[in-house]
């Protein structure tokens, strides 16, 4: 019986130990449902307040038009005629995903750079997924 007793009192003095004098669980409570409904707020502002904004913004930070300056000197042979020499290139990509009509695109697309449609057709299908 003593054992119990003495159990049961080192139970109420660790429970006591845990409190923090002053703060009640109900201000505790308060102080979490408070940092909740500000970050709930936050959310809220941002998606749905400044949510189209925010969008035009980075659609307009991922685009972008990069000139790239790939110029090199010439490769001459020993009589200074040109072995190599650089020339421009355009180049014209799109994420397969991200295409709705691949056919459809490409006959567009042959139409305004002036290319044959068997020459960028077969580009133009999606990929088979690949398999383990």
């Amino acid at each position: 019986m003593k054992l119990f007793l003495r159990f049961a009192q080192t139970a109420t003095s660790f429970e006591q130990g845990l409190r923090v004098p002053g703060i009640h669980r109900d201000d505790l409570f308060a102080g979490f449902l408070l940092c909740f409904l500000l970050i709930a707020g936050r959310a809220f502002w941002l998606q749905g307040v400044q949510g189209a904004e925010l969008a035009s913004e980075a659609t307009y930070q991922q685009t972008d038009l990069v000139t790239v300056p790939g110029l090199r000197g010439s490769v001459l042979d020993r009589f200074g005629n040109p072995l190599a020499v650089s020339e421009d290139a355009k180049t014209i990509y799109a994420t397969p995903y991200q295409v709705k009509q691949p056919v459809q695109t490409a006959d567009k697309l042959a139409s305004i750079l002036e290319l044959e449609r068997g020459r960028q057709g077969s580009r133009a299908r999606r990929p088979a997924s690949r398999e383990a």
